[in-house]
């Protein structure tokens, strides 16, 4: 079985191309497993008491059968509660496995080496180039409260802490000059580059890119894709309560040429 990671940020598209690969026969990825909120981060915690380190915890969940049965039904039950279909996969017929993770996670953990270290990971790196859009996203997350929609959704608008936004908006310049960095260290392993603003640019540009994953992957095209859409799809002014004071603190800031981008 091949194993594949797709290297993230937060708020990149991420969500939309796991959910859209788990849609496929031959692929399962676990998604995060790294933040604190997820099961697999739980379980390594556990694993840490008998001296197991983090790259033999990523080992250990791209080689375990246990660790996949274990997720295939965990997966399962959760859809089973929300009355979605199952989609069970038997391990046999999985082609590839993966993981979703992000950049920073690698940098605070000391794995820069890890994948290099493994060259037969297939690394789909995925990012968004503009941080403040990417910032602005993250912020509707932790006030709203939404990841994704598969509907129109009324999102409230956002009062912004301009000094807060500047400061936020540096640590997400820095974590993708770290995944930048690291990405271009991988001169074994096969890499895809996936830039979120050509990407995400409409239905056309979406379906391109899953279907250049698919033959990254090596497997076959799939036809259905996850069905989930941008929480923020409105201009500055539209989203933004004290809209003034933003364009202000950009205009005094680095960041000016990305009011000219909008959402």
């Amino acid at each position: 079985m091949k194993r594949h990671i797709i290297l993230t940020h937060g708020r990149s598209g991420s969500n939309f191309v796991a959910n859209s690969l788990n849609l496929h026969p031959q692929v399962v990825n676990y998604g995060e497993v790294f933040g604190h909120w997820t099961v697999p981060s739980k379980l390594n915690k556990f694993g840490k008491l008998f001296g197991r380190t983090d790259s033999q915890f990523l080992d250990y969940l791209y080689r375990s059968s246990t660790v996949y049965y274990f997720a295939q039904f965990w997966s399962a039950l959760s859809h089973m509660r929300a009355g979605k279909p199952i989609n069970f996969k038997r391990r046999s017929t999985i082609t590839t496995l993966g993981v979703k993770e992000f950049g920073m996670h690698f940098d605070r953990l000391g794995l820069d080496d890890y994948l290099a270290q493994n060259p037969d990971i297939s690394v789909i790196y995925l990012y968004r180039e503009n941080s403040l859009q990417r910032y602005l996203s993250v912020l509707s997350l932790n006030r709203n409260r939404v990841i994704a929609t598969e509907g129109d959704v009324s999102i409230p608008k956002l009062t912004i802490d301009v000094a807060e936004m500047m400061t936020s908006i540096e640590v997400l310049e820095q974590e993708l000059a770290y995944t930048h960095k690291l990405v271009r260290s991988l001169t074994q392993n096969p890499v895809l580059e996936i830039k979120y603003e050509e990407a995400f640019a409409g239905p056309e540009s979406l379906q391109a890119m899953v279907k250049d994953v698919c033959e990254f992957l090596q497997i076959d095209p799939i036809n259905q894709t996850s069905k989930q859409k941008k929480i923020l799809s409105s201009s500055f002014q539209e989203v933004i309560e004290n809209y003034g004071d933003f364009v202000a603190a950009l205009k005094a800031s680095p960041y000016a040429h990305w009011l000219e981008a909008g959402l």
